[in-house]
């Protein structure tokens, strides 16, 4: 694909004008304060890494 001077500056110029142009994002609440955050995660069944055999219970 031969691609001129003036294509890539085009390319560029409607780059910028489509990330300047685009619609604003929305404004959310304050967050709020306190609350319980929740992970899920495996819980191994003890943390004796010479005990327990297997890839997948060492790298977590």
């Amino acid at each position: 694909m031969d691609c001129s001077r003036r294509d890539v500056l085009m390319l560029g110029g409607l780059t910028l004008a489509a990330t300047t142009l685009r619609p604003g994002r929305g404004h959310a609440d304050t967050p709020k304060r306190g609350g319980t955050i929740t992970i899920r995660a495996w819980d191994p069944p003890h943390f004796d890494l010479h005990a327990v055999g297997g890839f997948s219970y060492k790298t977590q």
